[in-house]
């Protein structure tokens, strides 16, 4: 029976109804093979049906997770609002009371109710992420208060370095997720003050590779977290978001207009090469690790990963070069050779984005990993509809378009069913419909 973690502490799956009704005809089957007893099939259902009824009466451990998280979110937002309101009529050291004692008051209550009382865990941890935002919001008021001039973007990496450390103490995904992002956002704040290139300053077309990269590095980081044991349980954060980020930002590359601009950006390559090191630093230790574990289809995912970055790099430090050979086509042929070079390039982008859709849904299946899932079904709705009033318009009839691709992937679950039933063929293994 698996089980998830949050903050050190167990909980079982949520969903026992189709799991009991599954040990029940498993086991009956086992008793008549002589792989156990009567008595110790009873034994074993008893134990699982009283953690369903448990789970029944009690509620649902994640719901109170998600409410009391959504809970401290909400209180956060109203006290940063209350504060910014009536931020004229409060004094110095009022502001500044009011600002520490919200802040240490929310870690407190958290930490006594999650570690001393024990009595109300969950909420608990939901009064320690409020921390973290207070935490946040204080680095900005305190500012304002003294009218600090300083490189703003130093702010929002205050409040990472003040939250990531602490994600790894307690064991809180969630305070982990909310590093990440704010790490994301000064991403883009910093890179804002690099650009020298006058084309930027209205533009986000730098942006869009950079992030890229920035979502594969993440995504490595979590493969070596995936592995590594003893940091297993903070992979989750890296991956989805990570994958999310990736996905995307090559979402947008998917569209023609991206490669008629210019998206190199020379002022931004020291971010590219401190990421580069990392997503280096990451790939290595995840294929150390997996030595070890061997973690099925990793190669593959790994390679991918490495793949993407790659291309990514060849594209950013290459833009300009391919601009050029495509005005310079376009002056000795005409624009429509112009075009052609957008299009060929548009094209590739589809076609390994389709690619990467269909290899992440796969992968989630054998992974057995739901976000995988989740974020390959997401992006392929996306593609279909941007394509569909985007590339495929004038090149395909729309019937044409959508008909080739429904019979595409009734193909590949044909042939995915094929292979599966040999494999349960070969084991003597009779799937129910």
């Amino acid at each position: 029976m698996q089980g998830n973690f949050e903050g050190g502490e167990m909980n079982y799956s949520e969903d026992y109804a189709e799991f009991l009704k599954k040990l029940r005809v498993e086991m009956g089957s086992w008793v008549e093979k002589g792989f156990m007893s009567y008595e110790q099939r009873d034994k074993i259902l008893s134990h699982y049906s009283t953690v369903s009824e448990v789970q029944t009466k009690a509620g649902s451990g994640r719901l109170i997770t998600v409410v009391s998280v959504l809970g401290a979110i909400l209180v956060g937002l109203g006290i940063i609002l209350f504060v910014a309101s009536n931020w004229h009529l409060i004094p110095k050291i009022g502001k500044l009371a009011l600002l520490f004692s919200t802040m240490l008051g929310t870690y407190g209550a958290g930490y006594y109710m999650r570690y001393v009382r024990e009595n109300y865990a969950k909420v608990g941890a939901s009064l320690i992420f409020l921390g973290t935002i207070a935490f946040g919001a204080n680095i900005y008021f305190i500012a304002q208060i003294y009218n600090i001039s300083v490189h703003y973007p130093n702010g929002e990496l205050l409040w990472v370095l003040g939250t990531l450390p602490l994600a790894y103490v307690l064991r809180f995904r969630t305070i982990l997720t909310l590093a990440l992002i704010n790490l994301l956002i000064w991403l883009g704040m910093e890179a804002s003050f690099w650009l020298r290139e006058p084309q930027y300053y209205t533009s986000v077309a730098a942006f869009i590779p950079l992030y890229l990269s920035a979502g594969l590095t993440l995504t490595a980081i979590g493969l070596a977290h995936r592995d590594s044991g003893r940091f297993s349980h903070y992979h989750g954060p890296y991956l989805w978001l990570g994958t999310f980020v990736t996905m995307f930002s090559w979402y947008i590359f998917t569209f023609g207009d991206m490669f008629r601009s210019d998206f190199s950006a020379p002022s931004l390559v020291p971010f590219y090469g401190g990421m580069l090191a990392m997503f280096t630093c990451a790939i290595a230790g995840a294929f150390m690790l997996d030595r070890q574990t061997k973690t099925k289809w990793f190669v593959a995912e790994a390679a991918s990963l490495v793949f993407l970055m790659a291309v990514t790099l060849l594209l950013v430090f290459n833009n300009p070069a391919i601009n050029e050979a495509a005005r310079a086509a376009g002056r000795h042929y005409g624009s429509d050779t112009k075009s052609g070079v957008v299009t060929a390039l548009s094209l590739a982008s589809n076609i390994l984005f389709a690619v990467a859709i269909i290899g992440m849904i796969v992968l989630g299946f054998v992974r057995k990993a739901a976000f995988y899932i989740n974020v390959g079904l997401l992006f392929f709705v996306l593609d279909v509809i941007a394509r569909y009033f985007d590339f495929f318009w004038t090149m395909l009839p729309r019937s044409l378009f959508f008909i080739v691709g429904g019979l595409m992937l009734i193909s590949g679950s044909l042939l995915l069913e094929r292979k599966r039933k040999r494999v349960l063929a070969s084991f003597s293994i009779k799937e129910d419909l």
